[in-house]
């Protein structure tokens, strides 16, 4: 997530899905360690898989800490994932709340792959907890009907239909009116539902875990405007 993604969420009135943010920092010479509370997350703005969770402050490896989210500040992940806009952003570090579950894992996340403003899919993606990158997964459309597409049946399964489906739904759709094509990111954890991230080329476009007639569907979908802008400048997100 860039700072940006929580500059888009409040100015669609929709603040209220934030998770609250503890700091935002350039180096990590600028994390004042001793305010922040027990738990949190760090990640870094200018790739994926970037984040740390901490559990326990006291228990952590600050030194290790500081190693690898200096390390990811120094990538230049969109050159090196073929995803061009990650090298636009200035890197930063994002220090966020952590979500509480109730069985101390990462919550259910809830991917809505949004054509020109309408939520068409949902990613289902749960047991997260040893690789956020992984995990066992569902695709559903938005009448929370399975589909049948994903090709590792290890990790496929059923799930029931969450109770704030609609709602999140709802969120998708007006998080996405501005774009062709993003996928809005979306925790459920309880009543409440948290903003995770926009995402507007998932997988760097290179999605292996559905069939190819899936891929295929949702590339007929697709709807492109006929304008052409790239704006290389370096910006601040």
């Amino acid at each position: 997530m860039c700072i940006r993604d929580r500059s888009y969420v409040k100015e669609k009135g929709l603040e209220n899905l934030l998770n609250e943010l503890f700091g935002v920092y350039n180096t990590t010479r600028d994390i004042d360690w001793d305010i922040l509370p027990q738990k949190f997350v760090l990640k870094t703005t200018n790739g994926s898989h970037t984040n740390i969770i901490v559990k326990d402050k006291n228990q952590i490896d600050k030194v290790e800490v500081v190693r690898q989210l200096d390390k990811w500040l120094k990538k230049d992940f969109g050159k090196s994932n073929i995803e061009p806009h990650y090298s636009q952003m200035k890197p930063k570090i994002i220090c966020e709340k952590f979500i509480e579950t109730t069985d101390s894992h990462f919550p259910d996340d809830y991917k809505f792959y949004c054509f020109n403003g309408e939520p068409l899919y949902c990613q289902f993606m749960t047991n997260r907890h040893t690789d956020l990158s992984k995990g066992m997964m569902a695709i559903y459309d938005m009448q929370w009907n399975k589909i049948d597409v994903i090709k590792d049946k290890a990790i496929d399964i059923n799930v029931a239909k969450p109770n704030k489906f609609e709602d999140m739904i709802n969120y998708a759709r007006h998080l996405s009116k501005d774009f062709p094509f993003v996928r809005v990111d979306l925790y459920n954890e309880g009543e409440t539902i948290i903003f995770g991230e926009l995402t507007f080329t998932p997988a760097a476009g290179r999605w292996l875990s559905v069939t190819d007639s899936m891929l295929d569907e949702m590339g007929d979908k697709l709807k492109l405007p006929k304008e052409k802008f790239i704006n290389y400048k370096k910006k601040e997100v």
